[in-house]
């Protein structure tokens, strides 16, 4: 009779407590897959961020490329310019010379 008893309610707090400590893990598996979700939900925002940021840098390094090309073209075009306008020095000075006009050749 009371060993029985006793051992009945033994196994009844033992119950118990696996019980409780089930709710308790439970609770914390609960917990951290909220806490993945919210990572995960972090992660992929910063991942768009970054690719966002990616898109953004590389539209503005293909700008300054084209503002660079043109930069260039427009330095070529005024050396051209420049480079015609000492040969037409030259021409006008060396015929200015021929009619004895020019005082200091080239």
């Amino acid at each position: 009779g009371r060993k029985a008893k006793r051992a009945a309610l033994a196994d009844a707090r033992k119950l118990a407590d696996a019980n409780e400590a089930a709710r308790v893990a439970q609770s914390e598996v609960k917990r951290l897959a909220a806490e993945l979700k919210s990572a995960q939900a972090s992660l992929t925002e910063r991942e768009a961020t970054l690719a966002a940021t990616r898109n953004e840098a590389a539209a503005e390094l293909h700008e300054s490329q084209q503002r660079a090309n043109a930069a260039v073209k427009r330095a070529e075009h005024a050396e051209a310019i420049a480079m015609e306008v000492v040969q037409l020095r030259r021409e006008s000075s060396s015929s200015a010379g021929d009619a004895g006009l020019s005082s200091t050749p080239g």
